[in-house]
């Protein structure tokens, strides 16, 4: 992870793993229970486990998310959800993971839509000129030519619908499921 001191990492970590344990079923002192083998420190993982169990950080992303929405710079926002949590690396890797993944979403759905269109004109032009190129018994050149722009032209086609994939799936994870932030991590 990026610029984040190994306990901040480990810390993370550890939340990840309680929201985990919590969506199996399993309550508070059968997370702690299980976790305890792969933490040694009691204190710090009751803490995780109690902020996991309230969903805490969840709680401070939708504050985020709301803030950015009201045109909150990242200072103020960095500064308002600080009272939710008092580790600062915590509160900075909640804010840039938002960012990251509203700018990720963003790029996929804009870039998906002008790679559909150019897929498509792309497919249309290379049809008619690949056509043109048969009726007129043209070069071979030309006829691989026009064919493999077609191809091309599918291919972006098939990129736009990949990413346009990972953009619903990227809003998902702003909407409803953020503990898939750690595959983004």
């Amino acid at each position: 992870m990026e610029n984040y001191s190994p306990e901040t990492v480990r810390k993370i970590q550890l939340y990840f793993a309680c929201n985990f344990l919590y969506e199996q079923g399993k309550s508070h002192p059968q997370v702690v229970e299980i976790l305890s083998e792969y933490e040694k420190d009691s204190e710090l993982l009751n803490k995780i486990a109690d902020k996991a169990g309230i969903d805490l950080w969840r709680k401070i992303f939708n504050k985020v998310q709301r803030l950015t929405a009201t045109g909150s710079n990242y200072e103020t926002i960095f500064h308002t959800v600080q009272s939710m949590e008092p580790d600062p690396e915590i509160v900075h890797f909640i804010c840039q993971t938002w960012y990251r993944v509203q700018t990720a979403y963003a790029e996929y759905k804009i870039e998906s839509q002008t790679h559909e269109k150019e897929g498509i004109k792309g497919v249309i032009l290379s049809t008619f000129f690949a056509g043109g190129a048969f009726y007129f018994n043209a070069a071979s050149f030309f006829k691989i030519l026009f064919i493999c722009g077609i191809v091309i032209s599918i291919l972006l086609i098939l990129k736009a619908q990949r990413q346009d994939k990972v953009a619903n799936q990227l809003k998902h994870i702003l909407t409803k499921d953020y503990t898939k932030f750690e595959k983004l991590i």
